[in-house]
C-alpha cells in the first residue's frame, strides 16, 4: 500500500508545471526534471523561486535590490538556500527541511514544488494588489498636491484680480478727479461764451446804431449839396460883380472926361451907353438880393466846415466801424476756437468717461467671470480632494488589513521557525 501511495502520475507532474509556467512563464522545465530530478535541476528551481520573490519585494519597497543577508560563515550554498526558503510559510507546513536538498524524493520533491509555486502565486497576487494600491495613493498624493497647487494658483489668480481691480477702481477715481478738475474750467468756458455771445449782440446792435446814424448823415449831406448847388446857379460871382463894377465906374469916369468932345466925333453914342450903364447901375443898386446871397461867403464857409466835420464824423465813423469788424472777427475767432476747446474738452471728457465705465464694466463683467469660474474650480478641487482622502484612507485601510494579514504569517513562521532545533538555526 505505502508503495502505490508513493507513485507520481504524469497529470500530478503537469499540474505542478502548469502552476510553474503560470508563475514563471520563461522558465523551462520538464516532465523529466521532476520524474528524475537532479541536484542542478532542484537548486536551480528553488534558486528562480528566491529571485523573483527578492524581486517582488524589492519592487514593493521601491528599492533596485534588497539588503543583503547575513549568514554565518561557513554555510554551505544547501545551508544558505534553505535559510532562504524558510521565508516561504508553505514550505514549513510540509516540515521542509534542510535533507530535502541534498535527497530527492519525486514524489515530495513534487509537492514541495507546487506549495512553492503555488505560494509564490498568491504572493505575487498580494503584491501586485498592495502594488496597485500603492501606486493609486501615490497618484492620490500627487493628484492631491496638483489639486493644491492648482488652489494656489487660482488664489494666486483672485489676489492678481483683485489687484487688478483695485487698479482699475484707482484709475476711475483719478478721471473722476479730472473730470472734476475740468468741469470749473468748463463752466468757466460756457460763461464765457455766454460774455462773448451779449458783448457781440451788443457790438452787433451798436454798429447796426451807427450804420443808420452814417446813412442819416449821408442824407443830409447830400441834401445840403443839392441847396448849395441851387443857390450857386442863382448868385452872380462876386469876383464877376466886382469887375462888372469896376468897369461900371471906368465907364463913369470915361463919359464924364467925354462930354466936353465933340459930338461929332461919336460922343452921342458913348453918351448913350453911358446912360444905358447908369440905368444899369441904377437897376442893380434898386436891386434886392437875398440874405442868403448877400452872406453866401459865410455860408460856404460854414458849408465847408460842415463838409469838413462830416467827413471828419465819416472817418471816424468808418475807422470805428473797422475796429468793431475787427473786434467782431476778433470775437468770432475766440469763440470759435473757445467753441473748439470746448468740445474738445467734452469731447476728451466724454471718451474719458466711457473708457472709465468700459473698463469699470469690463474689469467687473471680467472678475465676476473669474470669481465664478475660480468658485467652481474651487469646489471641483475640493471635491476632487476629498474624493482622493476618501479613496486615500480606503487603500490605507486595504493596505494596514494586508500588512497585519502578512505580519500574521510572518508571526506564524517565526513562531515555526523558534519551534525548530537550535543546532539547525543560523
Amino acid at each position: 500500500m505505502n508503495k502505490k501511495a508513493r507513485v507520481l502520475s504524469n497529470k500530478q507532474i503537469q499540474t505542478t508545471i502548469d502552476k510553474i509556467k503560470l508563475c514563471c512563464p520563461d522558465y523551462q522545465i520538464q516532465v523529466s526534471d521532476i520524474r528524475n530530478p537532479t541536484k542542478c535541476s532542484v537548486m536551480q528551481f528553488f534558486g528562480n523561486c528566491i529571485y523573483n520573490m527578492d524581486q517582488k519585494f524589492s519592487s514593493l519597497m521601491r528599492e533596485e535590490a534588497l539588503e543583503q543577508e547575513v549568514f554565518p560563515q561557513g554555510c554551505t550554498q544547501e545551508e544558505t538556500m534553505y535559510w532562504k526558503l524558510l521565508k516561504i510559510p508553505t514550505l514549513l507546513t510540509e516540515e521542509f527541511a534542510l535533507g530535502d536538498l541534498y535527497t530527492f524524493e519525486p514524489k515530495r520533491l513534487n509537492k514541495l514544488m507546487f506549495v512553492t509555486t503555488r505560494y509564490l502565486l498568491f504572493s505575487n497576487t498580494i503584491i501586485d494588489y498592495m502594488m496597485e494600491v500603492c501606486n493609486s495613493v501615490y497618484e492620490a498624493r500627487i493628484k492631491g498636491e496638483q489639486n493644491e497647487a492648482r488652489l494656489d494658483e487660482a488664489k494666486q489668480k483672485k489676489l492678481d484680480k483683485v489687484a487688478y481691480l483695485a487698479e482699475v477702481k484707482e484709475e476711475n477715481a483719478q478721471l473722476a478727479k479730472l473730470a472734476a478738475s475740468i468741469a470749473p474750467q468748463y463752466e468757466t468756458t460756457l460763461h464765457l461764451i455766454a460774455e462773448w455771445k451779449g458783448r457781440d449782440k451788443q457790438s452787433r446792435e451798436q454798429a447796426e446804431k451807427l450804420k443808420i446814424d452814417l446813412q442819416l448823415i449821408e442824407s443830409e449831406i447830400e441834401v445840403l449839396k443839392k441847396k448849395e448847388n441851387q443857390l450857386k446857379s442863382k448868385v452872380v460871382p462876386e469876383k464877376e460883380y466886382k469887375k462888372l463894377h469896376q468897369d461900371l465906374q471906368a465907364l463913369i469916369s470915361d463919359a464924364e472926361g467925354l462930354e466936353e468932345v465933340d459930338n461929332n466925333n461919336g460922343l452921342l453914342e458913348l453918351k448913350q451907353n453911358v446912360d444905358y450903364l447908369r440905368m444899369c447901375v441904377q437897376e442893380l443898386k434898386s436891386f434886392r438880393l437875398p440874405d442868403e446871397l448877400l452872406n453866401l461867403s459865410n455860408l460856404r464857409i460854414h458849408f465847408k466846415t460842415e463838409e469838413q466835420n462830416l467827413e471828419y464824423q465819416v472817418a471816424a465813423q468808418k475807422k470805428e466801424q473797422a475796429e468793431i469788424n475787427r473786434l467782431n472777427e476778433q470775437l468770432e475767432r475766440e469763440l470759435a476756437a473757445s467753441i473748439a476747446e470746448n468740445e474738445a474738452l467734452k469731447t476728451i471728457l466724454k471718451e474719458s468717461t466711457e473708457e472709465a465705465m468700459l473698463k469699470e464694466s469690463k474689469a467687473k463683467a471680467e472678475y465676476k467671470s473669474k470669481q465664478y469660474e475660480q468658485q467652481l474650480e474651487t469646489e471641483e478641487l475640493q471635491k476632487s480632494i476629498a474624493e482622493s482622502e476618501t479613496e486615500y484612507e480606503k487603500l490605507q485601510a486595504v493596505f494596514l488589513q494586508k500588512l497585519e494579514e502578512i505580519g500574521k504569517q510572518q508571526e506564524e513562521v517565526r513562531n515555526k521557525f523558534e519551534s525548530f532545533p537550535k543546532s539547525l538555526q543560523p
